[in-house]
């Protein structure tokens, strides 16, 4: 389905690829189309010439075209998704070539099916279909315009993402996300050149694109792209570009066992909006801080942090960013026992949220209250409230907060005994946490799990590696994990000597992840 895909279901190219399924196979075939176009080899195929290979049939349409229009779709194909007309004319219209012509060229360029109209677009967009845009670009590689073009196009992309930074705080969830989540390839394909040409568009493009990682659950992508980007952070740096690239990696991190470091980089993201007087961004990144700062028990100083947030941002019309401080106003008192006031402030945040359409944080609210119900014991609540929950966020685009609720669930079932079903919950949480690094809290429990289906030495073993992830990454131990660990060790302690506990627990640290996951999901 990937290659269809990638060669957009054209017959031709079809035919071409299928001759060497069999001897390449599949895997091989996928990597070789990754390659250049040039290098694509011929079909068992009588068409003429000019349509046995696909380069020399593309390159044959190509030489149909006039000079003009050879430029402007070369100089297109520096964009990754679809655009409309406004984009062609910023990216492609300078030079040879005034923006006020792009639209005659772009409307010839679909008349000869070198462009294709994007269905369902409003405005109407345009794209090139795969096979053409990589084409397109190794014309535009070749030409004088290659640099130029790319560094337009980083730029309308960062416009872009600009306004998708301002519009956060007046669009729901949904809007936003239907507006800007195509924009995702562009950011890729704008961060490859600019981490290569231009240091400082690199690190403006991060600070604003990082939202759309998190919206669309692809946390370990967006770490991986503003590290990359903040390396390139010199003193030359305007202090509010670092600033929010700081952010931006230190949010993606702070459920990982990284949160130690996202504390540190947060705070000097703080230090460099303080110098630049940015209050409401100030305000959203002290949010940050304060969650940090309670994953790590400094409860007082989280609250602090919190309570300075609030004063910059009340009377200010973030309403989002206000539903998310008390959304980690609720998380706060949850680490700190006082569960009324979390769900004091877990309705504000509830009610807030819907108010502004901020569907991810209402969920995420709800997934607060469920830890709630694990840290006061009521765990039959819990198993109910997590069935209901994950089955809403099932149909939901969050797949990092499904995981989290599905960990919850997973400690509910563990402690209303029922270990299959609390087995079949966290394998579905580990497919979705692990691959974004947020599965270190779960071992705890799954330890608890082994050791009451009597596999000891295994359950031994696991606490072992979660103390090393704890210590690691700073976390505090939440009082539910707490009470697993002290359940664990009284089932352990009684079937095995202290000696051979404390060696087993010691070497669980230097068990690697994959060991430590097939302990913790083995049936």
């Amino acid at each position: 389905a990937r290659i269809c895909r990638r060669l957009d279901g054209l017959p031709l190219a079809l035919e071409m690829v299928a001759a060497w399924a069999g001897i390449l196979g599949l895997a091989a075939l996928e990597k070789k189309l990754e390659g250049s176009l040039q290098s694509w080899l011929r079909a068992r195929s009588t068409a003429p010439q000019r349509q046995s290979n696909l380069a020399a049939t593309l390159r044959w349409s190509y030489d149909l075209l006039s000079s003009a229009e050879q430029v402007v779709l070369a100089r297109l194909s520096a964009f990754a998704g679809p655009f409309t007309i406004e984009a062609a004319e910023a990216v492609a219209g300078y030079g040879s070539i005034p923006g006020a012509q792009v639209f005659e060229h772009v409307a010839s360029l679909v008349r000869k099916s070198m462009l294709a109209l994007a269905s369902g677009a409003s405005p109407p967009e345009f794209r090139l279909l795969e096979t053409t845009r990589a084409f397109a670009a190794e014309q535009l590689a070749d030409s004088p315009d290659a640099q130029e073009t790319r560094r337009r196009y980083a730029s309308h992309v960062l416009r872009c993402l600009t306004a998708a930074a301002e519009e956060w705080e007046r669009l729901s969830d949904a809007l936003w996300r239907k507006r800007y989540a195509p924009l995702l390839p562009d950011l890729r394909a704008a961060l490859d050149w600019a981490i290569a040409q231009d240091s400082r568009v690199a690190v403006a493009l991060a600070g604003v694109g990082w939202p759309l990682w998190r919206e669309m659950s692809l946390h370990t992508e967006g770490r991986q792209r503003l590290n990359a980007a903040i390396a390139l952070i010199t003193p030359d740096t305007p202090p509010v570009l670092a600033a929010r690239s700081l952010r931006g990696l230190s949010e993606l991190s702070l459920n990982t066992d990284a949160v130690s470091v996202a504390y540190d980089k947060l705070l000097e993201a703080v230090c460099l909006y303080r110098q630049e007087m940015v209050s409401p961004e100030l305000g959203a990144t002290l949010l940050d801080v304060a969650y940090a700062a309670q994953a790590l028990g400094k409860i007082d100083e989280a609250r602090r942090y919190h309570s300075e947030a609030m004063a910059l941002l009340e009377g200010t019309d973030r309403h989002r960013t206000i539903a998310h401080a008390h959304c980690v106003q609720a998380t706060i008192e949850i680490s700190a026992g006082d569960l009324q006031a979390a769900e004091a402030a877990s309705s504000i945040a509830i009610r807030l949220s819907e108010a502004a359409g901020a569907d991810r944080t209402a969920l995420v609210v709800s997934a607060n209250l469920l830890e709630a119900r694990l840290v006061e014991e009521d765990f039959q609540a819990a198993v109910e409230g997590g069935i209901r929950l994950c089955e809403r966020l099932r149909s939901s685009p969050y797949a990092d907060v499904l995981g989290f609720a599905l960990g919850l669930l997973t400690i509910a079932f563990v402690f209303t005994g029922e270990e299959e079903k609390a087995l079949i919950a966290a394998r579905e949480a580990a497919a979705i946490l692990r691959e974004e690094n947020m599965m270190f809290w779960m071992y705890d429990y799954l330890a608890l799990r082994l050791a009451k289906k009597e596999r000891y030495t295994d359950a031994a073993v696991l606490l072992g590696y979660a103390n090393h992830l704890f210590a690691r990454s700073g976390w505090l131990r939440e009082p539910t994990a707490l009470r697993a660990v002290r359940m664990a060790l009284e089932l352990l302690r009684p079937a095995m000597g202290a000696a051979e506990l404390e060696q087993l627990i010691a070497s669980g640290g230097h068990l690697s992840e994959e060991r430590a996951v097939a302990l913790a999901l083995n049936s």
